[in-house]
Order: structure tokens, then sequence, then C-alpha cells
């Protein structure tokens, strides 16, 4: 629970961080509408390397929406468009993640100037779901949710 926390606070931060550089920073739902993939995923390594960007690699424990492959890998930001650094978040956690295809085949990237990851806290996930950070929501109806739009 601490690792999520902790992740969590880092993932806002960065999140407050791109708020400068973006108009705006739309929440999860409409970020999960423009992505082809939304996962449940655990981490199960993270690296950073010189002159590569960092990335984590997750094992997927559900699929909300599109087609996943058992383990992915979420590279961090090029630097050229605001977005959230996915080495940031800890080794075994869990989270809901909006990915968008990544340049190489098998990578995936976090999309610029939204909220893209959700806190999974047991049965519940956390964050700007809607647009407002204290949003807690049961995760099959974040499902449903999804499902609807």
């Amino acid at each position: 629970m601490n690792k999520a926390l902790l992740g969590l606070l880092t993932c806002l931060w960065s999140s407050g961080a791109l708020a400068g550089q973006c108009r705006e920073i739309r929440p999860f739902a409409q970020a999960a509408q423009q992505t082809p993939l939304v996962v449940q995923a655990t981490v199960v390594k993270r690296a950073q390397t010189r002159g590569a960007p960092g990335f984590i690699e997750v094992r997927v424990q559900r699929v909300l929406k599109g087609q996943a492959p058992r383990t992915l890998r979420v590279l961090d930001p090029d630097g050229l468009l605001p977005a959230p650094s996915a080495s940031a978040l800890p080794v075994g956690t869990t989270w809901v993640l909006a990915l968008a295809p990544g340049k190489d085949r098998g990578t995936y990237v976090f999309p610029p100037c939204a909220t893209t990851i959700l806190a999974v806290l047991g049965k519940q996930v956390f964050g700007n779901v809607y647009g407002g950070w204290d949003v807690i929501l049961p995760l099959n109806d974040l499902k449903n949710s999804l499902e609807r739009r």
C-alpha cells in the first residue's frame, strides 16, 4: 500500500508539472476513450538506462478495453510531449493504465496531456477519473463506464 501511495503521489506530482505545458489535463475517462488499450496491470520490472527512455514491464491482470498480451512494455515519454513517467511506478504496485501504441512494435506509451494512470486499491480505483482527484470508484464501475462511452 505504501508503494502504491508513493507511486500515486509521484504520478500526481508529474501530472501537475504537465499542466504548465498543456492547456488542460484531460481526465482518465476522456483519455481512455481516445486510447485503444486500457488495462489493469501490476508492475513487474522497472528500468532506466542512459541514452534511452526508461520503461516498465507490467503483467496484465484484466483488459478493460482493447486487446493485450500477458505482459506489456510501457516507455517513458521521449521529452517531445508532456506525459507521465512510466518508470516512476514502483515494482509490485497495481494500476489501471490507458495506453497508446509506441513507436517500436510491442511497446506502449502514455498519451500526452491526460490522466492515464489510476491507482488500484483493493477492488477500487483512485484518481482523476472524471475531472477531480478525489474520485474513488469500484473497478467494475469503471469498466462499465468505459463500455458505455
